[in-house]
Formats: structure tokens, C-alpha cells, sequence
């Protein structure tokens, strides 16, 4: 059983408290979930999905059997241990099949595209229009010379793979020089991209709207892609890496171990437990102080606007970033007039969501159960996943700034699926 009968009513705009009504850090939560009685796998996505659209709704669904959430742009992915594939385009999930693909699916990435990976090694890439994915391409393995794909990273019409050889292969926009080659308008055939002089070996990949992060098995961050927001991690405009993936500076003294993208501005996180950040931060995205400054953040800085060793969970938006700290607690910075939950913070505020549900052990430090936290442009996924189990999650977030409107429809099945009954 995916879910049970604890979704919740749509929450529209209007049944909010009205943005100019409301003082600086205040929030709301709505009605629904006050006093109610939260599952321990439970699923609470909350903002507005669909960029376009000028409600914001909350829903909470008990999940069970789950290997991976993602959360792209305009996209909430949740794929299941059996392969099945639940896909969120307009407020509203439903079961994704396309009957082109006979193996099981294995992985699930998401930016502008939704890359769906095969127990065979074959990629099924579609893109989004208004309320549908629609077919896009089919990548056969010899494609990527038939080596076994390791990792995969989308950002604003293009994407990357990694394979076990330690090659980097790209596909798609190339305007900003993202993909780590010479800039042209669109790359329009799977290619390997040259990375020989990062002697390092490859560990994982991210992106960002436009830019792209090499993480190495030895700690270091190499980067590249536009350098207009510095979300490139360059000192300044002179430094920028162009068409080439640069090492992130600064940091020489630092293991970084996972790379957290948003919009336009990122975070490291280091082994040490410290937390680096770089890139936009006009709307206080990252609450602001004098080295995190409420302008755009060139080079990495420490966040000094939150105690980093209190820090469980950190997760990076369009417009806002959020905290769960080791109490379980939930902190907000940025602006989101979309959300569902409070419309503008300068600082880390406590929406203290878990004294809005009568059994709250699930937000308990002890819990046996682990909260996680994934980020849209205009929505929030926070779910649980047990301690000890490991699930296959990639904590990353894919962005892009505005939707893809294609025509063909022909070529993708979709089965409605409104999680009141068992699947």
C-alpha cells in the first residue's frame, strides 16, 4: 500500500492568510493539519509544484516501499522498490508508465528532464510540458560506449552522466559553457567531455540551473557553467571557469563530502561538519550576516548565519533554503510568496511544525525513523525513511528557472492516480 486515505484537502491561495497582511517571519499552517495524526513513513509536500500556478496546496501521504525521492524544478519524483514511478507535474500525483520500456527501472533523475535509468543501462528521457512528460529520447548504451552509468546530474535543458571508467559524458544546453567544453547553443548527441586534467578520480555529480560540480573521491569540488549569480564558486568574474571545470577555491584545507544545489546559489558540506556556500543571496536565501551577504556570494564562505554543528539536514530552493536541525527542528530562510507555510524570512525561523501533530515521535531526536528534506523552486518534500535501512537517494537538487512546452503527446501513458486507494 503507497498511500492511505490521509491525503488533504488542496489548501488554495486564498484560504491563506494574504502576504501583505502578514508580518516578517510569520507563518501558516493550515488547518488540515493541525492535531492530526502523522504515520511514522509519512510524505509531506507542501508549495506550490507547478510554477505557473497561483495556488499553494499541502499534502501528506503515508509511503511505504519507497527507494528514491527526487524533486525537480516543477517535478516531485517518487520511485518505488517494484520500479513503479509516481510523478507530481500539477499538484496532483500520478502513476507514469510508458510501455516502451521492458526492463525495470532502477533510477530516477529530474531536472527539465525526467532520465528514468534501466536495469539494462538504457536512459528513457522526457521532458515536461503544462501537465504531461512527453517522450523525448531513448539513450541506448552504446551511446556512452557501453560503460555502466555510476551517477547522473540534470540542470536547465541539459544533463550529465558518469560512468565507472571515470569519464563524464553531456548532453543538451551548452550556452554557458556548463557541460565543461567549448559554448555552443545545444549539444545534440551524447558526448564525452574532456576532464583529463582532473588527475582525481570522479566520485559524484551535480547541477545547478546552469552550472555543473564534479565532486572528487579526495574531497575537492571542480565547477563550471555561468558565472552571473558566482554560482560557480569563483572569487570573482576574472576567476570564472568559462568552458572549463575549475577547482573551487579556498577549501584547500577541507573534505568536501556532498555538494547541495538550489536555484542559483549552493552549498558544501565538508566531513567536518562545516557547511560553505556561494552564489545568489538577494532575497536572504541564506539568511544574511557580514560574510554571508544578503548580494551575490562570490566564493565559498563559511555559513556563519547558523550553527553548522546543530545542522541534520540542509536543503537548498529556488528562492529559500531549509534547516532540520539534530532536535528535529525545521528552519526557514528566504522569500516564497508561493508556500504554503510563511512569505518572508531574513533569518532561520522555526516554523515548529511538529507541535501541530498529535503523535510527533517521529520528530523526536530518537526516533528510529530519519527525516529528509528535498527542495523545488516553489515546493518542500519532507519525508521519513528508516535509520536502519539505506535507501538509494540522491540528495540534490535539480532547478530550472522556467518549463518546456512541447506538442506530442502520443508516445507516454498516463494512469491517474489520486492516492486514496491501494495500489
Amino acid at each position: 500500500m503507497f498511500v492511505s486515505k490521509l491525503q488533504l484537502t488542496n489548501v488554495s491561495q486564498k484560504n491563506l492568510i494574504p502576504l501583505k497582511d502578514r508580518d516578517d517571519n510569520t507563518f501558516f499552517i493550515p488547518e488540515q493539519l493541525k492535531n492530526l495524526n502523522i504515520p511514522n513513513n509519512f510524505l509531506l509536500l507542501f508549495g506550490s509544484v507547478h510554477a505557473s500556478n497561483d495556488k499553494s496546496i499541502v499534502q501528506l501521504f503515508e509511503i511505504d516501499k519507497v527507494k528514491k525521492v527526487v524533486a525537480g524544478d516543477t517535478m516531485c519524483v517518487v520511485l518505488m522498490e517494484d520500479g513503479k514511478c509516481f510523478v507530481n507535474l500539477n499538484e496532483k500525483f500520478f502513476l507514469f508508465q510508458d510501455f516502451q520500456i521492458s526492463g525495470l527501472v532502477v533510477d530516477v533523475f529530474v531536472h527539465t528532464y525526467l532520465i528514468l535509468v534501466t536495469d539494462k543501462g538504457e536512459l528513457f528521457i522526457y521532458i515536461k510540458d503544462n501537465k504531461n512528460l512527453i517522450f523525448y529520447k531513448k539513450a541506448l548504451t552504446e551511446e556512452f560506449n557501453n560503460e555502466k552509468i555510476t551517477d547522473i546530474a540534470c540542470g536547465f535543458k541539459y544533463f550529465i552522466i558518469l560512468t565507472e571508467n571515470n569519464n563524464i559524458y553531456g548532453y543538451g544546453d551548452n550556452t554557458k559553457g556548463q557541460l565543461g567544453t567549448k559554448r555552443d547553443l545545444e549539444i545534440t548527441k551524447i558526448t564525452k567531455i574532456n576532464t583529463d586534467y582532473i588527475t582525481s578520480k570522479i566520485d559524484k555529480i551535480y547541477c545547478s540551473h546552469s552550472n555543473t560540480f564534479l565532486l572528487t573521491k579526495d574531497g575537492k569540488c571542480y565547477a563550471c557553467g555561468d558565472p552571473s549569480y558566482c554560482c560557480d564558486g569563483q572569487l570573482s568574474l576574472q576567476f570564472a571557469s568559462k568552458e572549463v571545470f575549475k577547482l573551487i577555491p579556498n577549501l584547500d584545507n577541507e573534505f568536501i563530502e556532498t555538494v547541495i544545489t538550489g536555484l542559483f546559489f549552493v552549498a558544501l558540506k565538508t566531513k567536518s561538519g562545516k557547511y560553505f556556500v556561494f552564489g545568489y543571496n538577494c532575497y536572504y536565501l541564506l539568511s544574511s550576516s557580514e560574510t554571508v551577504v544578503n548580494n551575490r556570494i562570490a566564493g565559498p564562505r563559511l555559513l556563519d548565519t547558523f550553527q553548522n554543528n546543530k545542522i541534520e539536514e540542509f536543503a537548498c530552493g529556488g528562492y529559500h533554503s531549509i534547516i532540520i536541525d539534530k532536535n528535529r527542528d525545521i528552519f526557514m530562510s528566504g522569500e516564497n510568496e508561493k508556500h504554503s507555510f510563511y512569505s518572508y524570512s531574513k533569518k532561520y525561523t522555526n516554523i515548529n511544525l511538529k507541535s501541530y501533530f498529535k503523535n510527533n515521535d517521529i520528530f523526536k531526536a530518537d526516533s528510529k525513523y530519519k527525516l529528509n528534506v528535498i527542495m523545488g523552486r516553489y515546493f518542500t518534500v519532507i519525508y521519513s525513511s528508516k535509520l536502519n535501512r539505506k535507501l538509494n537517494y540522491k540528495r540534490s537538487i535539480k532547478l530550472s528557472d522556467i518549463d518546456i512546452i512541447v506538442n506530442d503527446s502520443n508516445s507516454c501513458y498516463e494512469e491517474c492516480c489520486n492516492f486514496m486507494d491501494d495500489q
